[in-house]
């Protein structure tokens, strides 16, 4: 597979890095019908969203930044999207595909798995999570973790 970081989540839900054209056309030929970008520069978005709906995939735009923690309304936003049968198999990326990936991936194992907060940590960890450069997202899932917990 030609992207960085490609893990498969789930039999209908993959996640890696920023696919070059070369990788999004291996998720077309794989048949996967939903990219959900998490990046948020605006150029690089909407160039990402000309070749997608090109090659005939949906695009979706989450955008999260590496200052903005991520919160339980771009939680619950995925989480629509993958309760959503018709939008499968799905790619969620953004552009290394472990920090602000594994955080939403955690959280979607977390809601929908009922994986505990450690195994969801220990995932992000071994799919590259980077745990000092990044420590504001696992605070992230943590928050987010404990507020879901009562809902």
């Amino acid at each position: 597979m030609p992207i960085k970081n490609f893990y498969q989540v789930s039999p209908r839900l993959y996640r890696g890095g920023q696919p070059s054209e070369k990788g999004f056309v291996a998720l077309r030929d794989m048949a996967v019908k939903t990219v959900v970008c998490l990046r948020w520069r605006k150029t690089r978005v909407d160039a990402e969203r000309l070749i997608v709906e090109r090659l005939g995939m949906r695009f979706v735009s989450i955008p999260l930044n590496y200052w903005t923690l991520p919160n339980y309304s771009h939680v619950q936003e995925l989480l629509e999207i993958i309760d959503d049968q018709s939008n499968h198999p799905i790619f969620i990326h953004c552009f290394h595909g472990v920090d602000r990936t594994g955080v939403m991936v955690a959280m979607y194992r977390i809601l929908r798995h009922d994986w505990s907060l450690i195994e969801a940590y220990k995932e992000m960890r071994a799919c590259g999570f980077h745990r000092f450069a990044t420590a504001h997202f696992k605070l992230a899932l943590w928050r987010l973790a404990r507020q879901t917990a009562h809902k």
